[in-house]
């Protein structure tokens, strides 16, 4: 049986030493039962970068394994 993926964004807070607090999107994949999987971090501060690729995961219902290939698109 095929999962189903959830894929949503959050506005996070990082802190880098060389530049001090900022902020950034991460996204976060979840399952069909709404079990979180995984939260990758501090993917871009470009709000709209981040709402297209979430967008085009939870259309085609991507695999996560499969994410790196998506953001090399944008980058």
């Amino acid at each position: 049986m095929r999962e189903n993926y959830r894929y949503s964004y959050l506005k996070e807070r990082y802190y880098h030493e060389d530049i001090g607090s900022y902020y950034s999107y991460a996204i976060k994949i979840n399952n069909y039962v709404k079990q979180s999987i995984s939260i990758l971090p501090d993917i871009s501060p470009d709000e709209e970068v981040v709402k297209k690729i979430v967008r085009i995961c939870n259309e085609i219902q991507l695999e996560p394994e499969y994410i790196d290939e998506v953001f090399e698109q944008f980058v």
